[in-house]
């Protein structure tokens, strides 16, 4: 996997809603680089690193090659599995926070977008697609609009507009 390395002089950063999303996917983000602030507890006393440095990672080449064969229409629930959470990793690093969930079952859910955050049972606002038309809208081969016309996407509550952050890659 390669990766370039931020502009030092303003490093983009990982929140620490970022990291506790990012390990609901089982995601591992790496806590040995450099913080540009101290390890601090939130307001539940749960200490995290608030902030570290992201380095930019280009996408891997097992997505590359699955995505291939999802345009192919090859593609096998393993690829499917891997693009979903990919994409889900991207939409929560782009959007972080807890107000909203995405879930795109039977791969994966997460938390984004910055708001009143619950603390148990069903969010207030909750987003639920199959996985096929999750990859099409995070790549932006649907219009987030398109997907609510199909009858597929469930969207309750505040926030569930993503049309503001799709697709989330160039």
């Amino acid at each position: 996997m390669a990766s370039t390395a931020p502009n030092t002089a303003t490093p983009t950063v990982i929140p620490a809603s970022v990291i506790s999303s990012a390990w609901c996917l089982g995601v591992s983000i790496p806590t040995s680089l450099p913080l540009s602030r101290p390890i601090i507890a939130d307001e539940r006393g749960v200490t995290a690193n608030c902030r570290v440095r992201w380095h930019v990672v280009e996408m891997p080449v097992p997505f590359q090659q699955a995505l291939q064969r999802y345009d192919n229409g090859t593609a096998d629930r393993a690829d499917l599995k891997l693009l979903t959470k990919e994409l889900l990793k991207i939409l929560v690093a782009k959007a972080p926070g807890h107000a909203v969930e995405v879930r795109v079952p039977p791969y994966g859910a997460v938390q984004c977008i910055e708001g009143p955050r619950h603390t148990r049972g069903t969010p207030g606002a909750v987003i639920e697609l199959p996985p096929d038309l999750w990859i099409s809208v995070a790549l932006g081969r649907t219009t987030w609009a398109e997907a609510g016309t199909t009858g597929k996407l469930r969207a309750s509550g505040e926030r569930t507009d993503l049309s503001a952050l799709l697709p989330l890659t160039a």
